[in-house]
């Protein structure tokens, strides 16, 4: 398949042509050889006032082979933008990476994405479909991305055919309308229609007994003791002391990698008492500090973990990295890297107008995930005596909640604690939704243990049973 063509623009102004002589209009020259200019304003304006930021930093595009912009592809990444009060960056990156994996795929097969014919199958919709589940049968993909790519296939399908880009011969795919049983706050039953398609691609569930993993956003893998303290010695063998932080702070408070990576250090500026064992940090909307849909949330920060950031800000090597700060923006961030520059960029800081110049990464804690992969990952296979060993940062967070609900557990059968008090401490630390997630973590030791020992009995018989077997016989 082609090599990804999704390129990141530093910075985009929405504007459109207004007259030379409009008094709110910018003078902009479009050809100084032949002095030709015009003036340009925001699209929006209430009460004279500009009710929607038209400035996009880091926005994705997606080029044609010869290096072009894809004219649909950038219309419809913009429409979504001028359209979306609730703009968020990482969002459309996402979005069009998924519209790269398609272009590539119509590029390559030489597929006229207007085409649709009279046979179904030929049709560019079904080709990507049965492309994508191929991918998923040989294990190339999983079926939670399958699913996701469909789902930004037809979004984009349905923006060029309800704008009139174009007008298909036959249907794009077949619609059935789907009724879903839901609960409101209240526990009163309500049924949600939604638009179902047979471009559907089904989630594979994982019907592996002995799975280790909890579900939890995804598949997560909570890590046993004995490799957490692997996994941070490893680390700190590197001495890189941002990634060892990095990786302890979401192990001891459960954050999610944009909630570590999005911290400021005037949140450490004041020392602990010396009574407190702890300190107390609001995440989330209206703190600076990126949580997942904006949740809020309050992390826990151990005493002996806060006072190692505090001694961190004010290390020699902390204060070079601020030195090498370009952009005012980032001035406050916990964790930099040795150019200067946020590992992740947070949502406030993405609508800045004061961008880098030189920056064309919308950084979105890559660095993290390759020096896992570059540099924890093949040294804990040796550690492991494991070839086959995957490790993620997001599985800290599964390793987190798993240590909590133990000692939680722990505090219920001594008879210190009600497994309801203790169901609800491990969902507020967590956030989550609803016990039913709350209770995967309660229960994942003891479901795992029980399903081994099990296991372990049946094959002590299965041994007893051969045993008996006379070796003549066979």
């Amino acid at each position: 398949m082609s090599l990804n063509r999704k390129k990141t623009l530093r910075q985009v102004t929405m504007t459109r042509v207004t007259h030379v002589n409009d008094p709110e209009g910018e003078l902009v020259e479009l050809d100084s050889k032949n002095s030709y200019s015009k003036k340009a304003v925001p699209p929006i304006k209430v009460n004279r006032k500009i009710i929607k930021s038209y400035n996009y930093n880091y926005f994705p595009i997606i080029l044609n082979k010869d290096g072009s912009p894809w004219r649909e592809g950038v219309l419809y990444i913009i429409s979504k933008a001028n359209s979306d009060f609730n703009y968020k960056i990482s969002t459309y990156h996402s979005i069009m990476s998924d519209l790269t994996h398609f272009k590539n795929y119509i590029d390559d097969n030489n597929i006229d994405m207007f085409s649709f014919p009279k046979m179904k199958l030929l049709r560019p919709t079904y080709r990507y479909r049965n492309y994508l589940l191929l991918l998923v049968q040989n294990d190339e993909l999983s079926s939670h991305t399958a699913k996701r790519r469909v789902s930004s296939m037809i979004k984009f399908y349905r923006y060029l055919t309800e704008e009139n880009h174009f007008k298909p011969s036959y249907p794009l795919w077949n619609e059935s309308d789907l009724y879903i049983k839901a609960h409101d706050s209240k526990g009163s039953v309500f049924h949600l229609k939604k638009i179902s398609t047979d471009l559907k691609i089904k989630n594979i569930p994982n019907d592996d007994p002995f799975s280790n993993e909890i579900i939890d956003e995804g598949r997560l893998r909570p890590l046993p003791k004995q490799e957490q303290l692997a996994l941070i010695d490893t680390i700190n063998n590197t001495g890189n002391t941002e990634m060892l932080l990095i990786h302890l702070i979401a192990l001891l408070t459960g954050a999610r990698i944009q909630t570590v990576l999005t911290l400021r250090k005037s949140h450490f500026s004041k020392s602990i008492d010396i009574n407190d064992s702890s300190f107390t940090l609001a995440t989330g909307h209206g703190t600076n500090i990126d949580t997942k849909k904006d949740k809020n949330l309050i992390l826990i920060f151990p005493k002996l973990l806060y006072n190692k950031i505090r001694i961190y800000i004010l290390s020699e090597r902390y204060l070079n990295r601020v030195n090498k700060i370009k952009n005012d923006v980032f001035n406050d961030y916990l964790f930099l890297s040795n150019r200067g520059a946020p590992y992740y960029i947070s949502k406030e800081s993405l609508k800045s107008s004061n961008t880098q110049s030189n920056e064309r990464t919308m950084h979105n804690g890559e660095a993290v995930r390759q020096f896992i992969s570059k540099r924890v990952i093949p040294t804990m296979k040796v550690k492991l005596s494991n070839d086959r060993y995957i490790f993620r940062f997001h599985d800290l967070r599964a390793t987190f909640g798993m240590n909590l609900s133990e000692s939680q557990m722990r505090l219920v059968e001594e008879g210190k604690l009600s497994l309801h008090k203790a169901r609800e401490y491990v969902k507020a630390r967590m956030g989550h939704a609803t016990t039913e997630m709350t209770d995967r973590y309660l229960n994942y030791r003891s479901n795992f243990d029980t399903l081994i020992a099990h296991q372990e009995n049946y094959e002590d018989y299965i041994n007893t049973l051969l045993g008996h077997v006379n070796q003549e016989c066979l």
